[in-house]
């Protein structure tokens, strides 16, 4: 399995054991500071590791929402080293993935992320399957039956799937 992580540490920087593990399994781990969150847009991810370490549940929970809030559809896994219940209960609430308090079990944490990068890549699926049913219901609206016209609803209905931009030039009334 591959995919984008992107942790998010806050005073501590992930394990080494877990990097190298994540790293071995195939994944490309970006890890960035708290900090860094204001200061510039967040890489693109498949999953999110919110590694909260020794700080407060409360600020986990604050920067959890803060993400959900930005991309709602990025998987969170969080990683801290408290172990309440409650804490665990109100984190997965707030919209956590999954969670995990450390030293988290490598078996389970490999099979989280496993999971959570498949839902990303569902997400996204349907997200493109939503946008390319949406071109396919406008295309009712243009009337034409001849074979060219044929033609130019194909060549629509490709392009439609790509961010290329598309200049179509004709007589006016044509």
């Amino acid at each position: 399995m591959t995919g984008r992580l992107l942790v998010i540490s806050f005073q501590e920087r992930l394990d080494k054991k877990v990097a190298g593990l994540l790293s071995k399994e195939g994944y490309n781990v970006v890890e960035i500071a708290r900090d860094e969150l204001r200061q510039q847009p967040l890489p693109g991810a498949d999953v999110i590791l919110l590694n909260c370490g020794k700080e407060s549940f409360e600020v986990g929970r604050e920067i959890l929402e803060r993400l959900k809030s930005r991309d709602e559809t990025v998987p969170t896994i969080f990683l801290t080293r408290t172990s309440r219940v409650d804490h665990a209960v109100e984190i997965m609430k707030s919209g956590a993935f999954d969670y995990f308090q450390f030293p988290p079990d490598s078996e389970k944490l490999k099979l989280s992320i496993t999971r959570a990068v498949r839902a990303s890549e569902l997400t996204k699926r349907v997200s493109l399957l939503e946008s390319q049913v949406g071109w396919e219901d406008r295309l009712d609206d243009i009337v034409g039956i001849s074979p060219q016209m044929q033609e130019i609803f194909q060549m629509i209905k490709t392009v439609a799937k790509s961010n290329a931009t598309v200049l179509i030039m004709g007589e006016s009334g044509t």
